[in-house]
């Protein structure tokens, strides 16, 4: 290897050349010389040692050779001279990615999966140093959170022994690209801690491949394949045909090599109705099922699963049943029109539709004004053929106006005469109307929502309908050719428009079973509170608390905040109740791993490690020059 190759800048090691100077200064130095001369035989004595006598007078004065020293080592220490040494260096910075998922609550590794991690981030903990810069974050599915942003690896350890897991599925490629971007140091390391079981969100690889940009990354797999049976999926409903008929499906799943005895219980109420054991084969799945007869008040029906397996989380659900609301609701339509929607709203009394039907105007009374509309949670203004007895005038709509604004529910049904009627009230529809329009369409579905539920439209179709557009703002769920058959907003209660009229002149929806389940899952949805949810909601769903309310979590903790449902159990909001259950298929696959992982020992790494010299020499150089002030002292020059 070259010489010049173990200094980092080698041409300063031409400053060497100012040596040559300095020498030649010295010698040519005059220096008398008092010699007594007896004989000539002394001076040709002289003669014969003056060579001698030069290299001894290079050798004996000491000023010399500490200046020369003195230059030498300040010239190599410009040039920057090092070694190469083979050893470990500590990592300036340590981020670790922790799984707090359900699966990591895991028991094939003692105490749990969870808990390995969090021994395993303290192991490589140990090997850095004080001055390492440390991070945590918790990776869940659509929230990653930093519990330690660039703190010691004393806080590290503190906010270790805190950490608690979560019970929602894992977004470990998300939380890996948070990593990165975290990093600020020069030689950072990423440390993964998971069960890689499932995953969703960004690719784990995919994102390693971009971390790997900034930092070295390592992924460490805490897990021994492990094995669980589950709940993965449940359905509980009143039937749309009868409010007081509960209908109960939910499947348990196998995902271990061997075949498992599951004890199955399903509690009514905290009474036992059902008990199953059943065998389930490695790999597959039992679907169980129960219908019956219940009261129109709240209930809660819970299923417990009893395997001995290595997860608990999804061994139990709970299933919230909410009870029957009544809906009272004005129709507003002329004589026998609109019968066939009046028969199927009156069909539905059973499940809390309680109808009252009328031709403008509702008297009180012997004045021609509204009844008290605050009555009703909902309007429905149908066909009205105006004439001498039945007839609109803007009063009845400014009433209207004010219903709506105060929180009532207004739905407008396509009619010939609803574009002049509603002339006044315009701007609270979400749709702008235009003309009528003579021609078969068939019903198409925009997107899935809740009011479409269980609601098929094969063989509907319009004959007869209104030129309309979307106005700004609103949502449309049902079309025909493009134009909105079902749009609505909110404008303080919710308005919708229903293009779809059941008469047979105007469509064929009538003959279709799902013509009342639209009506009714419509009304309903119009008619929840600001807090009203399903009631059963997976965990990670991520949970917007409405303006002026608190949520009670499972914990007991009460928060006014938008929050994760990471916990399985009961959540409160006012007095609303929402079971939240894990049922996640992907993620009670404990068994199948979907990568391996990496071992790695600690928080340092074998490097080639580069040894600056310059300080030694500055320090050498320094205390020449101390001893070269002594040797001056000495001779008395200062």
């Amino acid at each position: 290897m070259p010489l010049t190759s173990n200094f980092t800048r080698p041409d300063l090691l031409l400053g060497l050349l100012i040596l040559l100077p300095l020498i030649l200064l010295y010698f040519l130095k005059p220096k008398p010389r008092y010699i007594k001369l007896p004989t000539t035989m002394f001076v040709m004595k002289m003669e014969r040692m003056k060579l001698r006598s030069f290299f001894n007078r290079f050798v004996r004065d000491p000023l010399l050779i500490s200046q020369i020293l003195i230059i030498s080592v300040l010239v190599l220490a410009l040039a920057g001279p090092f070694f190469i040494s083979h050893g470990q260096k500590s990592t300036d910075e340590v981020v670790f990615v922790i799984d707090a998922s359900a699966s990591m609550q895991a028991t094939d590794v003692s105490p749990s999966r969870f808990s390995a991690a969090v021994q395993k981030a303290n192991e490589i903990l140990g090997g850095c140093s004080e001055d390492s810069k440390i991070s945590i974050i918790l990776a869940e599915n659509i929230h990653q959170v930093i519990v330690l942003d660039h703190g010691t690896p004393a806080q590290a350890q503190a906010v270790l022994n805190t950490i608690e897991c979560s019970d929602t599925p894992s977004n470990i490629g998300d939380a890996l690209l948070l990593a990165k971007d975290l990093v600020v140091e020069e030689t950072p390391k990423i440390y993964v801690l998971s069960d890689f079981a499932s995953q969703e969100g960004t690719d784990v690889l995919a994102a390693k491949r971009l971390a790997s940009s900034k930092a070295e990354v390592s992924l460490i797999k805490i897990s021994k394949g492990g094995d669980n049976t589950g709940i993965t999926d449940f359905k509980a409903y009143r039937t749309t045909k009868s409010r007081d008929n509960v209908y109960l499906a939910f499947t348990v799943k196998n995902f271990g090599v061997e075949k498992r005895n599951a004890d199955v219980n399903v509690m009514f109420d905290n009474v036992l109705i059902s008990s199953e054991n059943e065998t389930i084969k490695p790999g597959s799945e039992e679907m169980f099922y129960l219908n019956g007869s219940v009261s129109r008040d709240e209930h809660v029906i819970s299923i417990t699963l009893k395997p001995e397996d290595d997860m608990d989380a999804d061994n139990k659900v709970s299933v919230y049943v909410p009870p029957i609301r009544q809906h009272k609701v004005l129709l507003l339509t002329s004589g026998q029109k609109d019968s066939y929607l009046r028969y199927a709203l009156e069909a539905l009394s059973d499940s809390g539709i309680d109808l009252t039907v009328a031709p403008p105007p509702v008297e009180c009374g012997a004045n021609r004004v509204f009844c008290d509309l605050s009555a009703y949670e909902a309007i429905i203004l149908g066909t009205v053929l105006e004439s001498k007895t039945e007839f609109f005038v803007p009063g009845d709509f400014d009433q209207i106006n004010g219903f709506v604004n105060k929180g009532g529910n207004l739905i407008v049904m396509a009619s010939p005469s609803v574009k002049r009627q509603t002339e006044t009230i315009k701007d609270m529809l979400p749709v702008e109307l235009g003309e009528v329009i003579h021609k078969d369409d068939y019903i198409e579905k925009e997107f899935d929502h809740e009011v479409l539920k269980d609601v098929r439209f094969e063989n509907s179709v319009v004959k007869i309908y209104l030129e309309a557009q979307p106005a700004n703002g609103s949502t449309t769920l049902l079309t025909a050719d493009g134009k909105p058959m079902l749009s609505f907003w909110d404008k303080g209660g919710k308005v919708a428009y229903m293009g779809i009229n059941p008469d047979p002149e105007w469509s064929n929806i009538y003959i279709s079973s799902s013509f009342p389940i639209l009506w009714l899952q419509l009304i309903e949805w119009m008619g929840k509170s600001e807090t009203e949810t399903t009631g059963n909601l997976p965990a990670g769903t991520y949970y917007y608390t409405p303006p002026g309310f608190n949520i009670s979590t499972p914990s007991g903790a009460t928060t006014d905040k938008n929050l994760i449902l990471d916990k399985i159990g009961l959540y409160r909001v006012g007095s609303e109740k929402i079971f939240v259950n894990l049922v996640n298929e992907k993620e009670s696959n404990i068994t199948s791993i979907a990568m391996d992982g990496t071992e790695i020992s600690g928080g340092k790494k074998a490097v080639d490690v580069k040894e600056q010299l310059y300080k030694y020499l500055l320090a050498a150089a320094v205390l020449l020059l101390l001893v070269e002030m002594v040797l001056y002292r000495r001779r008395g020059l200062i």
